[in-house]
C-alpha cells in the first residue's frame, strides 16, 4: 500500500504554497492537491486489488490477466471501478464479506459519498483552466481533511486483501 505520510506530505506541502499566494496562483495548488490525492487513491486500489491475489495466482496466463484487470482500471469511483476491479480478482462472495464489514460501521457509505466529491472535484480540476474561471476549487486543507477521513477505511480494505491472500495458498 502506498504510505499516508508520503500523500500527506505532498498536500501539506501543496497546503503551505497555497496559503502563500493569492489567486491565480493559489488555485493551481488547490488543484494539484486534488489530482495528486485522486492518484493516490487510483494507486492504492490497484495495489489492494493485486495484493488480493498476489501469490495464489501460479501461471503466468492468469498473472497476465491481473495485470490487465488492473491496468485497464481508470478511476476511483467506488462502484464502477474499484468494486468492478475487486469483483474481478476476488469474486463476488468475498466482496460481499468486505462490504458487510464497511457497511457495518458505516465506512462504505463515508468512501463511497468521500470518492464522489472527490470525483467531481478532480473533474473539474483537470477539465478547467484557471483563466476566467469564476468557481473556487476545494483547499488543500479540505483534501487533506478527506485524506484523514478515508485513509482508516482504505487501510481496513488493505487489512482484509492481506488476510484473503494468506488463507489459501
Amino acid at each position: 500500500m502506498i504510505l499516508k505520510k508520503d500523500i500527506k506530505k505532498i498536500l501539506l506541502d501543496l497546503e503551505l504554497y497555497y496559503s502563500s499566494y493569492t489567486q491565480p496562483r493559489s488555485t493551481f495548488y488547490s488543484k494539484l492537491a486534488v489530482i495528486e490525492f485522486c492518484g493516490w487513491i487510483e494507486e492504492s486500489f490497484d495495489k489492494i486489488a493485486q495484493r488480493c491475489v498476489v501469490n495464489k495466482i501460479k501461471t503466468n496466463v492468469y498473472r497476465d490477466i491481473i495485470k490487465s484487470i488492473i491496468e485497464k482500471n481508470y478511476g476511483f469511483k467506488y462502484n464502477s471501478n474499484f468494486r468492478r476491479m475487486m469483483l474481478q480478482t476476488i469474486g463476488l462472495l468475498k466482496m460481499e464479506q468486505l462490504e458487510k464489514r464497511l457497511s457495518i460501521t458505516g465506512e462504505k457509505s463515508i468512501l463511497e459519498s468521500t470518492l464522489d466529491i472527490l470525483k467531481f472535484e478532480r473533474d473539474r480540476a483537470a477539465h478547467t483552466t484557471i483563466t476566467g474561471v469564476m468557481f473556487t476549487f476545494q483547499s488543500p486543507s479540505v483534501t487533506i481533511n478527506q485524506l484523514d477521513k478515508i485513509y482508516p477505511i482504505i487501510r481496513k480494505i488493505y487489512s482484509f486483501a492481506v488476510e484473503e491472500n494468506k488463507r489459501i495458498r
